[in-house]
C-alpha cells in the first residue's frame, strides 16, 4: 500500500523519503507490466475518452445530489498516498492522464492514446483542463495554502532519480541538496509539508523531540507525548491513556482533549474544513486498545470513533457503526463525508462513500475509493475510485451536495 505522506510530514519524528524506481508507465492502456520496488500496488489505468470503455454506473449518489463524471484518469503513486486538492470552490487540482491522439501512451488495442502523467487543474465551471506540470511515476505531490511540492522526471545528466520542485504555486523552483529549506531527496522532516515552515520554532521547548501532530501554524499542534526511544514512530505505552494536548500559539496552557494519546498513532489522518474552521480527526487506533500488544483489526462490534476539533479546543465525538472503517473523512456543509474500502473479497459494493448527517448514514456511491477531496465551501466532493474488476480504471467523479 502507498505510504501516507501525512504520516511522513505531520509527525516531528518523521520517516525519511524512501528511494524508488520511477520507471512505471500508466498501466491499463498499455502492454507493458508493472515495474519498481512496490510492484503489488494497483495503479491508475484506462481512460473514459478516445476508444477506452465508458465509465461504469456512478453508484448511488442520492436523488438530491448532482453527480458529474470527469473525462480523466486519476494517477496513483507507487510510493505515496495522494489526495485530491481544491484550489478554490471551482478548480480541482489532481494528478493523472488526459486523452491525446499524439500522446506517448497507447491503449492495449492501439486505438487511443493519452498524455504522460501530469498535474492538471480542472475548472469545473468553465469545463476546461490545464496541464500544470509533468510528474514522475512513483511521484509525490503536495499542495498546502498556496504552496506546492512535486516530483518530476529524472535528471539523468545529474544522476538524480527524482527532481523536486517546490515553492509558492506558480513560482516554485527546483530544490537541491543544499537548499536551506530541505534535504536531498525531499523537503525533509524539519519542515511542514509544502510551505517549508520550520517545525522547531512552532514547538515549545519542552515539546522538542516529542510526537506531535502539526495543525496549521496559526492553530498550533497536538502533543502526543514522548516515544519510548528517540525517533520511534510509536506511542509510548507508559502514557498511552493520557489525554492528547492541544497546544496553541502563545503562552496559554495546553488544553487536554477527550482523545487518548494511544488513539493518535502514526496511521491517524487529520483534515481541515475551511468552511467550518474545524479539524476532523480519524484516529489510527481505537480508544480501548493497548498499544503494547499488536492489534490486527478493529474488534467486531466496536463502533468507529471520530472527532471534530474546534479551534477553541472543544471536541465533538462521532461514532460510526462497525463495518465501515473510514479511510478518509471530511466535514462538508451537509454533514460528515467518509469513504471506506472495506470489502468482502472483490465485491466493491461493500465499500463506498457515505454521508453522516443528523445521525443518519446515507450511502452516496458504491465504489472502491482511492482518493478524495472537498471544496473549501464544503459543497463539492471529488473522488477517484477503482473497483478492482477486470476493467479496472481510476475514474474521477464530483458530487455536489449543495445543488
Amino acid at each position: 500500500m502507498p505510504v501516507s505522506k501525512n504520516l511522513l510530514h505531520a509527525l516531528l519524528v518523521a520517516c525519511p523519503t524512501p528511494p524508488g524506481d520511477s520507471s512505471d508507465p500508466p498501466s491499463a492502456c498499455r502492454p507493458t507490466s508493472r515495474a519498481g520496488w512496490l510492484t503489488a500496488l494497483l495503479c491508475a489505468t484506462g481512460l473514459t475518452l478516445g476508444g477506452c470503455s465508458p465509465a461504469p454506473d456512478s453508484g448511488k449518489a442520492g436523488p438530491t445530489f448532482r453527480t458529474q463524471a470527469l473525462p480523466f484518469v486519476f494517477g496513483l503513486s507507487d510510493l505515496f498516498e495522494v489526495p485530491i486538492y481544491w484550489l478554490d470552490n471551482d478548480r480541482v487540482f489532481l494528478p493523472g492522464y488526459l486523452a491525446d491522439p499524439d500522446g506517448p501512451n497507447r491503449s492495449k488495442d492501439g486505438k487511443s492514446a493519452f498524455t504522460a502523467l501530469g498535474l492538471y487543474i480542472h475548472d469545473t465551471r468553465a469545463g476546461t483542463w490545464t496541464r500544470y506540470a509533468d510528474l514522475a511515476e512513483g511521484y509525490y505531490f503536495c499542495y498546502n495554502q498556496g504552496f506546492i511540492t512535486y516530483l518530476t522526471h529524472r535528471d539523468h545528466a545529474n544522476r538524480a532519480n527524482w527532481v523536486e520542485y517546490g515553492g509558492p504555486m506558480g513560482s516554485e523552483r527546483r530544490l537541491v541538496g543544499d537548499d536551506p529549506r530541505g534535504t536531498r531527496g525531499g523537503v525533509g522532516a524539519e519542515y511542514l509539508p509544502c510551505s517549508w515552515t520550520k517545525r522547531k520554532p512552532l514547538l515549545r521547548p519542552e515539546h522538542v523531540g516529542a510526537m506531535v501532530w502539526h495543525l496549521r501554524p496559526e492553530h498550533g499542534y497536538l502533543h502526543v507525548g514522548r516515544p519510548s526511544e528517540p525517533g520511534e514512530l510509536a506511542v509510548n505505552p507508559r502514557n498511552q491513556n493520557e489525554p492528547a494536548l492541544l497546544v496553541r500559539p502563545g503562552n496559554d496552557a495546553p488544553i487536554p482533549l477527550p482523545i487518548l494519546v494511544k488513539e493518535l498513532d502514526v496511521s491517524t489522518k487529520i483534515t481541515f474544513a475551511e468552511h467550518a474552521q474545524k479539524y476532523v480527526i480519524n484516529p489510527g487506533n481505537r480508544w480501548t486498545a493497548d498499544v503494547s500488544t499488536r492489534i490486527d483489526s478493529w474488534p467486531k462490534g466496536h463502533p468507529i470513533r471520530l472527532y471534530i476539533l474546534s479551534l477553541d479546543g472543544s471536541v465533538e465525538t462521532i461514532e460510526i457503526p462497525y463495518g465501515n472503517r473510514p479511510s478518509l473523512v471530511f466535514l462538508t456543509k451537509q454533514g460528515l463525508f467518509f469513504v471506506s474500502s472495506n470489502t468482502r473479497g472483490a465485491q466493491s459494493r461493500t465499500a463506498g462513500g457515505w454521508l453522516l448527517r443528523n445521525g443518519k448514514q446515507t450511502k452516496l456511491f458504491e465504489h472502491m475509493p482511492e482518493a478524495a477531496g472537498v471544496s473549501p465551501d464544503g459543497c463539492r466532493i471529488a473522488y477517484a475510485y477503482n473497483d478492482y474488476n477486470r476493467d479496472t480504471r481510476e475514474y474521477v467523479q464530483i458530487v455536489d451536495l449543495c445543488q
